[in-house]
């Protein structure tokens, strides 16, 4: 029981932290196996008699919490002796202190790529607000071709960083209802915003409060697994946006419907394209009516007929009090369907109004007019 707790807060912890630090997937596998070589699962730690660094190795392995897991199965399934309550107390502690830590930081960081946010009551307060947040990247200045190298460098302390601040200061509220866009070139900070906002990302600087449920359609892919079917990523999909598989049966096919996937459900999503991702990722995302929905270029991969749908499909969940934030490169679009529109560039805030100023400001900007 005690292992059980140990696994799924390390569960929880490796949940959380990946959000922040990709690369812990592969530093992870490393660790695991630097965890068992010191758990004296290959060998008898009685005979571990040297010194490192001044610490007696028995002592050191007697740290990890490995070792008193692996100590009290040896001692009840291979010598017959129960667990005294000493060894029970410490494999106790460690399940327990694992599972607080996991918590704790899932807590803090809000991981998801959909994040579900405690629903608060609704009044005329701001729905998101975004109050002076930047985002700051450490981009690495030299290449490491091994795992080994970047070890090294680090504990030389030959790792060089340049920032990169793809949000500076940036101050936003959306109220409840409202279809707001996000426009700007490439690189400009836009789905950076969006995922700060979906708690992907944790502000460098400032604070982010939302209230209310969020269906992300962030990037594409995100939530699917491309070797599974478009049937199975209904079901994996809709879990990881909180449905529960009952809810899930009794839309499934609403879902499909809308998608107009009836004939490759079968299909592992690899072999589909983007725009037919897209459908299904649309599909299940909207099923209910979330708090907020985010698209970041979405629509683009999709053909004209099924941008036309999902249009009306945001119209329809916004008259019943969704509010929808949209990401779009076409100009167009963000006029016919945002009422309100921000303007970011290079990462700062140039300008946050009515659709039709911003809109027409940018466009002058883009036409060399201004």
């Amino acid at each position: 029981m005690t292992l059980f707790f140990f696994s799924l807060g390390v569960g929880l912890f490796l949940a959380a932290a990946t959000v922040f630090f990709r690369d812990i997937m592969h530093i992870w596998s490393v660790f695991i196996t630097a965890l068992l070589y010191f758990s004296a699962i290959f060998y008898d730690p009685t005979q571990m008699t040297f010194s490192i660094g001044g610490f007696n190795m028995q002592q050191i392995i007697k740290l990890n919490p490995m070792y008193w897991y692996i100590t009290g199965f040896r001692r009840t399934l291979m010598w017959g002796i129960p667990l005294d309550i000493n060894m029970f107390l410490v494999c106790g502690l460690c399940a327990l202190s694992r599972c607080w830590w996991a918590s704790r930081c899932s807590a803090r960081h809000r991981t998801a790529s959909c994040c579900i946010y405690k629903k608060e009551e609704r009044t005329m307060e701001p729905i998101i607000k975004v109050d002076n947040v930047s985002m700051c990247f450490n981009l690495s200045t030299e290449k490491h071709e091994s795992l080994k190298e970047y070890l090294l460098a680090m504990v030389q302390g030959r790792l060089q960083y340049d920032e990169f601040y793809a949000l500076r200061d940036v101050s936003l509220d959306i109220m409840p209802g409202d279809f707001y866009g996000l426009v700007g070139l490439n690189g400009s900070g836009k789905s950076t915003l969006l995922k700060t906002i979906a708690g992907v990302y944790k502000p460098s600087k400032g604070k982010v409060t939302v209230n209310g449920t969020i269906a992300p359609l962030i990037e594409l892919g995100a939530g699917f697994d491309m070797d599974l079917t478009a049937r199975e990523n209904i079901y994996l999909n809709g879990t990881v946006l909180g449905f529960s598989p009952k809810y899930l049966d009794e839309k499934f096919d609403e879902i499909v419907e809308f998608s107009e996937l009836q004939n490759f459900l079968d299909v592992p999503l690899k072999n589909y394209s983007s725009g037919m991702v897209a459908r299904i990722g649309f599909a299940i995302a909207t099923i209910t009516k979330p708090d907020i929905l985010i698209a970041d270029e979405v629509l683009s991969v999709g053909d004209f007929l099924f941008q036309q749908k999902c249009e009306k499909r945001m119209k329809e969940l916004m008259a019943g009090g969704t509010t929808v934030i949209l990401v779009s490169h076409s100009i167009e679009q963000i006029e016919r369907m945002c009422s309100k529109v921000a303007w970011l560039s290079h990462g700062r805030l140039k300008m946050n109004g009515d659709t039709e100023t911003v809109c027409n400001a940018y466009k002058a900007v883009q036409r060399g007019e201004a």
